[in-house]
């Protein structure tokens, strides 16, 4: 693999040994959500992936490149105990070990992450910067009506991460 640097949100970058790539789902990640209660007023964490020893983590994976479409698919539905999509904003971001400080990667609506179909799929390529070793990828999202409970148990996911070992 040729020499890469990996932007770190506090500026400084650190030289990946090799890579590759994961299709994560909700049993990949620690969900801190479930069971709490939607708040149309503000993002509410709900899901979190710590990074492990010697690793970098980042959302995304693969590029457009010419007429390939090399992104990785990312589907979010979220859900309540009854099995109801929850319509709202999600937003995903990149947090240090002890979870402050916060590096914003992406917010978009829900309607436009609930799609299976490959030609269709919400594309979610390599975004910096990255989540270091234990540091944490988070999920966050912020329902339209609030009182709504949040079942992760219910709800889908696939979410593109690549991985780096340093």
């Amino acid at each position: 693999m040729a020499q890469v640097l990996i932007p770190m949100p506090d500026g400084t970058a650190v030289e990946a040994k090799s890579k590759y790539d994961i299709t994560s789902v909700i049993g990949d990640w620690t969900g801190i959500g479930n069971g709490k209660t939607t708040d149309n007023t503000e993002f509410l964490p709900i899901m979190e992936m710590r990074t492990g020893a010697q690793s970098v983590n980042a959302f995304g994976f693969g590029a457009l490149e010419m007429a390939n479409d090399l992104r990785g698919d990312m589907k979010l539905v979220v859900k309540d105990s009854t099995g109801a999509v929850i319509p709202g904003t999600v937003r995903l971001w990149v947090t240090n070990a002890r979870k402050f400080g916060v590096s914003p990667i992406m917010e978009d609506r829900t309607e436009r992450m609930s799609e299976s179909d490959k030609r269709t799929a919400y594309k979610l390529g390599l975004v910096m910067p990255a989540a270091r070793e234990d540091s944490y990828l988070m999920i966050s999202f912020r329902a339209d009506t609030s009182g709504k409970t949040i079942d992760l148990t219910k709800s889908e996911m696939l979410m593109p991460i690549t991985s780096y070992m340093v």
